[in-house]
């Protein structure tokens, strides 16, 4: 059970990527946010001024939902679905939505929505466009740069906080997720989506959806699948390990005008060590699914930021769609002037590994 303690604050600064907090002190005394008491109890606590939106725990949501209440959102661990299909049968003109399927399903706005739950409907994608990468690799960049040049934008819709959650969250279906997602943000049957293995292995360790399965639908959709892998590991590392504590997955997914304040502390050098058995079990996994057959077309971040309109132009090629005759390159360092601790830190987690295998330089 996620529960207080250093796991339960580091989802809580995640979802801070999701903007709930900002959302639900919006909210006023027609909104029933129902949820885990732990969830409550930060919610509560998030911002000096009161909560104006009403809240119950699962045990204790009855008596809360009154002739005033509008919209509930429910957000748990153990029966969800089920509390939200009880309750839109019991109240059918209250909006009811689901926390892991609505709530946690944005587009790039990051807006939240209290969308009705909806059952899946037949709709099913159309040659999705797929990228993979392991996280911190900045594949983020990659999809602003293929968005910047009229092409398919791959938005993250299973974001990181979903890592931690599934490892307490009961029963998730991913085919639902995204059928969902589909419904809400796909145009002509397709939706292009970004994948980072953190949060698959969550999914294939935590729910009956393994890799076999995920590798079928992929088949079966016939989608087309983009691998973005970083060859510098050790910027891999240092980069998940400081932005792990932010609410930012990326350098390119923060905002322009936002600082993220990365320092980098002699403890983290042994966070950062314990991160390459991930990256490992990371590459493993891309390494099986592009030797799976499906349609996969892979590079490096490196080589792409050097040969963007090269890359471009590939990509183009693979998916089938045009390239625009000038092609907007992208400078891939500008974002890291907002994480101004990333790069010394690389340095410096560097220069710590030669103290420790106990080499000097001169």
């Amino acid at each position: 059970m996620l529960k207080k303690g250093p796991e339960l604050d580091l989802f809580m600064k995640q979802i801070g990527h999701w903007t709930w907090v900002h959302f639900l002190y919006l909210y006023n005394d027609k909104h029933l946010l129902i949820a885990d008491d732990f969830f409550l109890e930060r919610i509560w606590q998030a911002r000096k001024k009161p909560l104006a939106c009403k809240t119950a725990t699962v045990d204790d949501y009855a008596s809360a939902i009154t002739a005033d209440i509008r919209k509930i959102l429910v957000f748990c661990q153990s029966n969800e679905l089920q509390l939200v299909r009880s309750l839109q049968r019991k109240y059918p003109e209250i909006v009811v939505t689901s926390g892991t399927y609505g709530y946690a399903c944005a587009d790039v706005s990051r807006v939240p929505q209290l969308v009705p739950f909806q059952e899946p409907s037949a709709q099913r994608c159309s040659s999705p466009v797929i990228m993979l990468s392991p996280p911190y690799s900045d594949a983020e960049f990659v999809a602003h740069s293929m968005a910047g040049n009229d092409m398919p934008y791959c938005h993250e819709y299973l974001g990181r906080p979903f890592a931690l959650w599934l490892k307490h969250h009961k029963n998730f279906q991913a085919v639902r997720f995204f059928d969902g997602a589909l419904q809400r943000f796909g145009a002509e049957d397709t939706l292009p989506v970004l994948l980072q293995t953190d949060v698959l292995r969550s999914i294939f360790e935590n729910t009956s959806f393994s890799l076999r399965r995920f590798l079928q639908y992929l088949k079966k959709m016939e989608a087309k699948v983009i691998v973005v892998r970083r060859e510098d590991k050790i910027m891999e590392v240092v980069s998940a390990q400081l932005l792990g504590r932010t609410s930012e997955r990326s350098v390119w997914t923060n905002r322009p005008k936002k600082k993220l304040g990365t320092p980098f502390q002699f403890k983290d050098v042994d966070g950062c060590l314990q991160r390459f058995s991930d990256v490992r079990k990371d590459e493993d996994m891309l390494n099986q699914i592009v030797a799976s057959g499906l349609q996969c077309h892979q590079f490096t971040l490196e080589n792409y930021v050097e040969n963007q309109e090269k890359n471009l132009g590939e990509i183009a090629n693979f998916l089938s769609v045009p390239l625009p005759e000038a092609v907007n390159a992208l400078d891939y360092w500008s974002a890291y002037e907002r994480a101004q601790g990333i790069l010394p830190a690389v340095t410096g987690f560097k220069r710590a590994m030669i103290d420790k295998i106990g080499l000097h330089l001169q």
